[in-house]
């Protein structure tokens, strides 16, 4: 999260270096304000970098270890960041879901959710990785079962993205 960050203001200060440099004349897309030339892009490109660090910053504060993140912690952080009514109904309800699923188990080793509660009358009789449908990832948050391993310490669930989801994960998003 660090480095998209990083990326980013680094990305912005070079355009506004540009700005900076640019002849300044009237209309387009450069205003002047007190000998400084600008570009609205510089704008859009420092509130993203501010977007990304203060949404890592809340989510660091939910991080493990290993790439686990503490599942209660998510389910506040996605109230707290303001994602929209439906994203955060969305997140809240499967966080509220896999808790509740999940209670019961109790797993020590990092593993995917379908190896713990896929049902038999489930039409989906398979627990196969990084088995995904688009519809599905976004139905549930991107906390998908084939792709969202899940571990408890001391009574609190943590989950995290399979590795070797990633690629997959981001092509269906």
């Amino acid at each position: 999260m660090e480095e998209a960050v990083k990326e980013v203001s680094q990305l912005a200060e070079e355009v506004k270096r540009q700005a900076l440099s640019a002849e300044v004349y009237r209309g387009g897309k450069i205003a002047v304000v007190r000998r400084v030339a600008a570009a609205p892009e510089v704008a859009l490109l420092k509130m993203a970098a501010e977007v990304i660090y203060d949404v890592g910053t809340r989510l660091a504060e939910c991080k493990w270890e290993d790439g686990f993140y503490r599942l209660s912690c998510l389910g506040q952080r996605a109230k707290e960041l303001k994602v929209g009514m439906v994203a955060e109904t969305l997140f809240g309800n499967e966080v509220d879901d896999l808790k509740n699923k999940l209670s019961n188990k109790e797993p020590h080793e990092p593993t995917l959710i379908c190896e713990l509660i896929n049902k038999k009358d489930d039409t989906e009789t398979e627990c196969k990785p990084c088995a995904i449908n688009r519809r599905i990832l976004i139905a549930h948050a991107s906390l998908n079962k084939t792709t969202t391993e899940v571990v408890k310490r001391q009574g609190e669930l943590y989950v995290r993205l399979r590795k070797e989801c990633l690629g997959e994960i981001e092509r269906n998003l």
